[in-house]
């Protein structure tokens, strides 16, 4: 799909608020576990749907196969994730596991690469280049002494 001036602004207004979460997140990382951390964040999410959509009347829409979608997505895909998420902001710091989070267009592209047949474009593969360059860098960056 094209890029559009709407979705590049509600693509950086989604990083603003991922920025003002983990700041928040890692502060409050001194007081709880991340767990607890979690687990408020999931039942947040879930009042706050329920505002939007009755849980009745979605339930009872669902079908075998979406409840084990639903339930792979919200086990496997979310909870594991953000829980991972949490214990290594509180072992390695905010700073670092962005670092390393940027990776994940890596992991993505490759994945579906190999599960979805989804062959990448020229511009995708240079976009991963430039994700890896990165990444190199940061992690090899060596102690630069200036002039005094």
């Amino acid at each position: 799909e094209a890029l559009n001036t709407k979705g590049v602004l509600l693509d950086i207004l989604a990083c603003l608020t991922w920025v003002g979460y983990l700041i928040v997140g890692q502060g409050i990382m001194k007081k709880y576990k991340p767990l607890t951390i979690v687990f408020y964040d999931f039942l947040s999410v879930f009042v706050y749907v329920s505002l939007f959509q009755s849980p009745t009347t979605t339930i009872s829409e669902v079908t075998f196969n979406g409840l084990l979608a639903i339930t792979y997505i919200s086990v496997v895909a979310s909870f594991i994730a953000y829980l991972c998420y949490w214990v290594a902001v509180k072992n390695i710091g905010a700073t670092n596991t962005g670092i390393v989070e940027l990776g994940t267009p890596i992991f993505g592209v490759s994945l579906g690469y190999f599960f979805l047949t989804m062959t990448p474009s020229l511009w995708q593969i240079l976009g991963l280049l430039l994700i890896s360059g990165g990444i190199y860098l940061i992690y090899n960056e060596k102690e630069v002494v200036y002039d005094q």
